[in-house]
């Protein structure tokens, strides 16, 4: 019952904020570039080992990534590119991080 109530609730701010965003006519397209540049910097907090303040940053972008979609919906408008572009440099912040430690305290993988 009260997971139903937090999804409710969290709709329906949603839908309000997204409602306002398109009422003031944004480019969904400036969303998703707002969302890249966010997820930039995610990956370079991540890449100097800065995992909480990352984390913090991924939830964010996150959030861009619902926005720009909904907002598009609610003004009829269509992505010509949808891409994963925020997930490539998430990942390229965890290898960075890892490749600048000393050998020895790299993770270990077994193939």
């Amino acid at each position: 019952m009260l997971t139903k109530w937090i999804g409710e609730g969290s709709r329906w701010l949603l839908d309000k904020i997204v409602g306002a965003l398109a009422a003031t006519g944004i480019n969904p397209n400036f969303l998703t570039f707002l969302g890249l540049v966010v997820n930039f910097w995610a990956a370079a907090m991540f890449a100097t080992g800065r995992f909480r303040l990352a984390a913090a940053i991924i939830f964010f972008a996150g959030f861009l990534d619902m926005l720009d979609g909904q907002v598009a919906r609610r003004q009829n408008r269509r992505s010509r590119r949808r891409g994963r572009s925020g997930e490539t440099r998430l990942r390229s912040g965890g290898a960075w991080s890892e490749w600048k430690k000393p050998r020895s305290k790299r993770a270990r993988t077994c193939a």
